[in-house]
């Protein structure tokens, strides 16, 4: 079993391995991977040495909420050579962990132009859809279903979705996925 707790020492990921030779043997591998969070993992029996073992590491618990405004924040989109296979979509990434100290849900805040689409594609991960404004329709495995302000729609993971604005004006919609962080998603595109 594989337990990991939060460190607060900056752009530095520790993981603890904990083996089994005639004595205990403990690993510690340091190395820079920014712009991600420090994560001390600890894997076998000894979970519970993982708080004293930071703290003997130098860092700490860091379990603290986070508060990200959208308008503080730019809208992003593909690289105009994958708008055609992608859909014209904007995003703004709200909580994930190479963004913001958290883990366990990723969560942004997307847009659709009138008359625009996020094309068919899966992703591993199930996924859920809050409408915040506009209309439009949402087909998963090819049954499209209606959408409006304040629709909520759950997403399966393995299937085919995508998502049209049939609306005359931007459809906004909120999306989380049960991911540490967006570089955990990997969408495949249809051809």
């Amino acid at each position: 079993m594989v337990a990991c707790v939060r460190s607060s020492v900056p752009m530095v990921w520790r993981y603890l391995e904990l083996g089994q030779f005639p004595t205990t043997l403990w690993l510690v591998h340091l190395y820079a991977r920014a712009p991600r969070l420090p994560v001390l993992r600890v894997t076998g029996a000894h979970r519970a040495s993982a708080v004293g073992a930071l703290a003997a590491l130098g860092g700490g618990l860091n379990r603290e909420p986070v508060v990200v405004r959208e308008g503080d924040l730019e809208w992003e989109t593909w690289p105009d050579e994958d708008v055609a296979k992608r859909g014209l979509v904007y995003w703004k990434t709200l909580v994930s962990r190479d963004v913001t100290h958290s883990d366990a849900l990723t969560m942004a805040i997307a847009k659709i132009p009138p008359g625009e689409a996020l094309r068919k594609h899966r992703h591993r991960q199930a996924e859920i859809y809050f409408i915040l404004e506009g209309t439009g329709l949402v087909e998963i495995d090819s049954e499209a279903r209606s959408v409006t302000a304040g629709s909520t729609v759950f997403i399966p993971g393995d299937t085919v979705p995508c998502c049209e604005n049939t609306g005359a004006s931007d459809l906004r919609c909120a999306y989380v996925f049960p991911a540490d962080s967006f570089e955990e998603i990997e969408y495949v595109f249809e051809e």
